[in-house]
């Protein structure tokens, strides 16, 4: 008997991977730009006919601007009739090209419901900044028009904003800023590294919350009571710890709750607190200033929890497509990239479930192999292994830094994912 075949309730089509941007922290900024291409029209009317009913919502962005995409227009109006009533467009644009005409045309006939504007460069500042190199005098002029157009309550607009060493003292400005231009929402996301230099902008560490929170509890431990080297005091031979019976029951209970303890890395982080606190500190006077104007603010953790370690495309049932028709399982694997963590490098490959020129999408979907992915990565923490807390992340580790699988065997390779913890955030 054959499993029947179903779909993603998301899809997430990537119109087109060019952009009239060059943003530092983006995979555009930071690696060899692939060949622009853009999504096929006769594949897209293929999806709206045989996928967008059965859709909760569609988004239509990836690492490219969407709105260079010459039918962008005209792929909206698609999805809007063959969509269910209830299902929901989202677009996530830099905002450079939303002319009063794009605009017009959009909500005149409710074209988009959630708009996100990309949007990093502080207030104030000028140009020089690793953010996003345009002009933002401009965004922000578009911005207005919509937010000022007598159709206004047809489309939610929101921010997102990453948030860097360089930038973080002005996240409370820049909430107020667009709080007073009443934008309903600001989601603020962690860099992630795809460039060396980026990994000194890192405002967060891949340590667990439980790992860290351990540390904080046990207090200090000498680095060989913690590696078990003994020691002797005076003429005696028997060795001496300097654990106390309560830090060892600590770590006791630590490992049999399944919590890695990495000693190594837990100084490297105790160095940081100082940050850690500071950067608290900013987003709490950021969600006073989000809380004064109503508008919502979502912030991502310093730490992210383990417990609540998972897939954002998972969890939603989503999938993406890329403007060439290759079918990835994530917006982490669109295009070939670096990652820099606790200084190693790991290359990653996308991993392509299937292409829209070989086969259709309900076949690429329900694959054996797409099918077993899913099922493993339901629940992350027992079928896929955790860099973060790992004993070898300060150093050289094979799987970690060269093979196309994790220690477990997984591939493709998920197991230092900082979007699984919600600290680089996924935009669904």
């Amino acid at each position: 008997m054959t499993t029947p075949a179903t779909l993603p309730k998301l899809l997430q089509i990537e119109p087109t991977n060019a952009c009239n941007f060059n943003c530092e922290m983006c995979l555009h900024g930071s690696s060899e730009k692939a060949p622009a291409t853009y999504f096929s029209l006769k594949n897209y009317e293929r999806l709206a006919r045989d996928v967008f009913p059965e859709l909760d919502s569609l988004i239509l962005y990836g690492f490219g601007e969407p709105l260079m995409h010459p039918d962008i227009i005209t792929m909206l109006k698609i999805a809007r009739a063959n969509l269910r009533p209830e299902a929901t467009i989202k677009v996530t644009s830099n905002g450079s090209l939303l002319s009063t005409e794009i605009t017009d045309t959009i909500l005149n006939n409710s074209l988009i419901d959630f708009l996100n504007i990309s949007y990093d460069k502080p207030p104030g500042e000028s140009n020089i900044f690793p953010g996003h190199h345009s002009d933002s005098g401009k965004v922000l002029y578009n911005l207005e028009y919509i937010l000022k157009h007598p159709k206004r309550s047809r489309i939610k607009i929101g921010i997102e904003t990453v948030v860097m060493r360089s930038n973080i003292e002005a996240l409370p400005e820049l909430v107020d800023q667009f709080g007073k231009r009443e934008v309903d929402s600001i989601l603020v996301s962690h860099v992630f590294p795809y460039h060396a230099q980026l990994e000194t902008e890192m405002l967060y560490t891949l340590m667990s919350a439980e790992a860290w929170e351990v540390f904080e509890t046990i207090g200090d431990i000498d680095a060989q009571d913690w590696f078990g080297i003994t020691r002797t005091e005076g003429d005696s031979c028997d060795p001496v710890s300097g654990i106390t019976p309560q830090q060892k029951l600590l770590l006791e209970k630590a490992r049999s709750d399944g919590i890695t303890l990495n000693y190594t890395l837990s100084q490297a982080v105790k160095k940081r607190a100082p940050e850690f606190k500071n950067t608290q500190i900013i987003f709490d006077q950021a969600a006073c200033n989000a809380q004064r104007y109503g508008m919502q603010l979502d912030l991502p953790p310093l730490f992210g929890s383990l417990k609540k370690r998972a897939c954002p495309y998972i969890q939603a049932q989503a999938t993406v497509i890329r403007s060439d028709g290759a079918v990835v399982p994530c917006f982490k694997n669109l295009y070939p990239h670096s990652a820099y963590f606790n200084g190693r490098t790991r290359a990653y490959t996308p991993h392509v479930f299937g292409s829209l020129a070989q086969m259709s999408f309900t076949d690429i979907w329900n694959s054996a192999q797409y099918q077993q992915f899913r099922a493993d990565m339901y629940d992350m923490n027992k079928n896929i292994a955790w860099c973060g807390d790992c004993s070898f992340s300060l150093y050289y580790c094979y799987f970690s830094e060269e093979a196309p699988h994790d220690c477990m065997l997984n591939e493709p390779f998920c197991a230092d994912c900082p979007f699984s913890l919600n600290l680089t955030r996924c935009v669904l």
